[in-house]
């Protein structure tokens, strides 16, 4: 596959290391160094057990590998009072039935670790990886907005984080982006040597993933400082070189990673503010809406801003990055209608793009540019008026996925913004009442199904017409014990402004 090497571990056994653990001696085989910025080594886990770990070579880094079967649960590395815990990275694929875990990142070089280990009762491999550096990072600051409107952002080249390592070198692929696909690198939030995490990273994806290159094309440390990522040395755009970073479908894709775990803790703002001004400037140059979905390989609808998770099972970009994925939409929306005051430009908002049949959705123009007609485009809808500006209460009776197009004039100035299978309108449980099963027999209930919005009265009726029951529904879900009544044929009757709107046979058997 283009971009990648393969990596096939030959195990030499040129150095043996002593360790001293809880009193017991562990022998580590090395399988293979690179200088003094890896190391990698296997050695024989017990469960249950705590080891000390004290490296002649200091690390600033460690991953371990497990075999398929086994578990990270439970598994951890104590450095310096600070707890890490691992967990599977979901990045990495399994090879020569070798499962990664997270890597685990500090702030200066160390040399003595604790592991616990849990179940693992195998032999286990130790990547040692030491990205410390003495080359200093130009100055970075964050800026509230971007200073020239839609550039891109300023960023640290590789040639300046990389420096010291072997550079990568690979013949390189690029495409069109159509979707900025958001990570988090799910480590550390205190380590605040942002240069030495990133090439804790590039060493990590190149010598124990066996890729290219780093997977991503930027990252983004937490105090908005970002990182080119992967290399496209001379033969191409650093936002289109191809990367490892979407489960397997990197084409199209531009990976940004948010360097720190966001599973629990929001990222910082100083980050989201750089996240933001990258989409924009990218969104902009590619003429992308930021609300916009396309299908990709097999996923239907992959928004053109999605996070890791949209593609495959992962936690990735962390849930309090993936719940404000939309907000981040709205946010770069702004960013770049800013940019262009003078122009005019489509755009509108609307209330909720999820309903059931028969409701309605609010739409608002958002347009820039002073626009002086308004034509709307909305297929499956009901709409009293398709000039209007703002059209509210539209209405869409069928299931299914529409369009939404905004057509604006201003003179002879004219813009179209257009969104695909925008409204998602399901089936509604409610919307045809119902009462069931029947027969209904007297060890369970009768259940009625009705949308309490649109019934306002419901009556069980005997076969002679005396009417037995009668209730106003506060809920769209009912059950009635019919133990009082006899067997026989029963009619449940529904009411909508004192008519009648529907009515069922019911037969309760013995």
């Amino acid at each position: 596959m283009p971009g990648y090497k393969k990596v096939i571990p030959v195990l030499l056994l040129l150095l043996v290391v002593s360790m001293k653990i809880s009193g017991q001696q562990l022998i580590f085989e090395t399988i293979r160094e690179e200088g003094d910025f890896f190391s990698r080594k296997i050695t024989k886990i017990t469960p249950e057990t705590k080891f000390s770990i004290v490296a002649k070579a200091s690390f600033t880094s460690i991953s371990i590998q497990i075999k398929e079967g086994e578990s990270f649960y439970g598994t951890y590395f104590l450095v310096e009072n600070d707890t890490f815990h691992l967990s599977k990275d979901e990045d990495a694929e399994v090879v020569n039935g070798l499962v990664n875990a997270n890597l685990i990142s500090f702030n200066h070089p160390v040399s003595q670790a604790y592991f616990y280990a849990n179940q693992l009762n195998s032999d286990v491999i130790f990547n040692f990886i030491n990205g410390s550096t003495e080359e200093e990072m130009p100055e970075f600051y964050t800026k509230s907005e971007i200073e020239d409107c839609l550039q891109e952002p300023s960023s640290i080249e590789q040639q300046l984080w990389r420096a010291g390592l072997t550079p990568p070198s690979y013949n390189r692929s690029f495409s069109t982006v159509q979707h900025v696909i958001i990570h988090h690198s799910a480590g550390s939030n205190s380590n605040t040597n942002y240069t030495q995490v990133v090439r804790d990273i590039y060493i990590y994806h190149t010598e124990v993933n066996g890729w290219s290159d780093i997977g991503y094309n930027y990252l983004v440390a937490q105090d908005g400082t970002i990182f080119k990522g992967r290399d496209p040395a001379d033969t191409g755009a650093q936002d289109d070189v191809r990367g490892a970073h979407f489960c397997g479908m990197n084409s199209g894709t531009m990976g940004i990673c948010l360097l720190g775990n966001y599973t629990a803790i929001p990222p910082t703002a100083e980050a989201i503010q750089s996240l933001l001004n990258l989409i924009s400037w990218k969104l902009d140059k590619e003429s992308l809406n930021a609300f916009e979905s396309f299908s990709f390989n097999s996923i239907n609808n992959l928004g053109v801003i999605a996070g890791h998770r949209d593609g495959c099972a992962t936690e990735c970009p962390g849930s309090r990055t993936y719940e404000e994925i939309f907000k981040y939409k709205q946010q770069v929306n702004s960013i770049i209608e800013l940019c262009y005051p003078d122009e005019l430009i489509a755009d509108f908002t609307w209330s909720t793009e999820d309903i059931f049949t028969g409701e309605s959705v609010n739409f608002n123009d958002a347009s820039l540019g002073n626009p002086t007609s308004w034509e709307w485009k909305m297929e499956g809808a009901v709409i009293e008026n398709y000039g209007a500006p703002n059209p509210n209460n539209v209405i869409y009776p069928n299931v299914g996925e529409f369009d939404v197009t905004l057509v604006v004039r201003n003179g002879a100035r004219t813009d179209t913004a257009s969104i695909s299978k925008l409204i998602k309108v399901k089936s509604d449980p409610f919307a045809d009442p119902a009462a069931f099963p029947s027969p209904v027999y007297s060890y369970m209930p009768l259940k009625i199904n009705l949308n309490k919005e649109k019934i306002d009265e419901v009556k069980m009726i005997s076969l002679y017409g005396k009417e037995l029951l009668r209730f106003i529904p506060l809920v769209n879900q009912l059950e009635v014990d019919i133990t009082p009544y006899t067997a026989g044929l029963y009619f449940v009757r529904f009411y909508s402004g004192g008519q009648v709107v529907k009515s069922e046979k019911i037969v309760i058997a013995n």
